[in-house]
């Protein structure tokens, strides 16, 4: 149970657990190559949030914001049925996959799904995204059995700190290995050789300096607001979801593992970069 300063409950805590899951020494060996850390850190995320959760222990689950089915595979872990959703039709896989059918859905409208139909519903890094979240929620209420969990993880302030104080520093890191490519000699040539690469369009501009907004916020200060636990919290009791569990994942920014050291420092501090809010529909008592 979580407390304020003055050690009393706050009343949007009372009946929510807080559980931190951070990285530890033998997760970063277990972490080998840098290109494994999106699959790895997705695959970690999801265990986490369900962990407790046996396999095979939802019968019928929706993913939201699937994407290409990143966090899908692990997700079906614990889905006898996994229905994985996408918005944009480009990102969507073409095939479904053993127990994961993939579809188009709008996260705001799941009119196609019936009420009480899901044991599991389940984003990542979405609702921040949603112009009306609130449509959504609601439609995860609707279409959640009443003793199914809903699970919603977005990142947080720490995330957007980090994400804005290291934005020009992972902008030089980029230009550089750019640099370094164009100057890698070709196969085939001499160790020493050079060859001339044709030149290629970077997409550069002016835009592309400044740090985008993530979400759907309107601006950077906007969102560092809304991104904190008291907003979700009040997001959700406003739409009748109750929190059962509030789980800190661990610290990482967008940015994947170019900086290494500075993601382990930040776990063994105990820091967290994304939230997962488990949740559940709140029922009327009344008769």
């Amino acid at each position: 149970m979580a407390r304020g300063l003055s050690g009393e409950v706050s009343p949007l805590l009372r009946a929510a657990s807080v559980r931190r899951c951070r990285l530890a020494k033998t997760d970063f060996t277990a972490i080998g190559d840098g290109d494994d850390w999106p699959r790895w850190i997705r695959r970690f995320e999801v265990r986490s949030v369900l962990e407790g959760h046996p396999a095979d222990a939802f019968q019928e689950a929706l993913e939201l914001g699937c994407g290409r089915g990143d966090y899908s595979k692990y997700l079906a872990e614990y889905c006898v049925h996994l229905t994985a959703t996408e918005y944009d039709a480009t990102k969507l896989s073409p095939r479904n996959e053993g127990k994961i059918t993939f579809d188009l859905a709008d996260a705001q409208d799941l009119s196609r799904f019936p009420d009480a139909h899901f044991d599991l519903i389940y984003s990542s890094n979405v609702i921040e995204h949603l112009p009306h979240v609130d449509r959504c929620l609601a439609e995860c209420r609707r279409t959640l059995k009443d003793d199914g969990i809903l699970v919603h993880s977005v990142p947080n302030r720490t995330w957007k700190v980090f994400k804005l104080l290291l934005f020009y520093p992972s902008l030089a890191k980029m230009v550089w290995r750019r640099i370094g490519r164009r100057r890698r000699p070709a196969a085939g040539t001499s160790g020493g050789a050079i060859e001339a690469q044709p030149r290629r369009r970077s997409g550069f501009s002016l835009a592309s300096l400044v740090p985008a907004i993530h979400g759907s916020s309107k601006s950077h200060w906007e969102e560092f607001r809304t991104w904190g636990e008291k907003h979700w919290l009040r997001t959700f009791r406003r739409n009748q979801l109750e929190v059962v569990e509030i789980v800190r994942l661990p610290f990482y920014f967008g940015y994947g593992y170019d900086f290494p050291r500075l993601i382990r420092i930040g776990n063994l501090l105990g820091l967290s970069g994304c939230t997962g809010y488990k949740l559940k529909k709140k029922l009327s008592t009344t008769i």
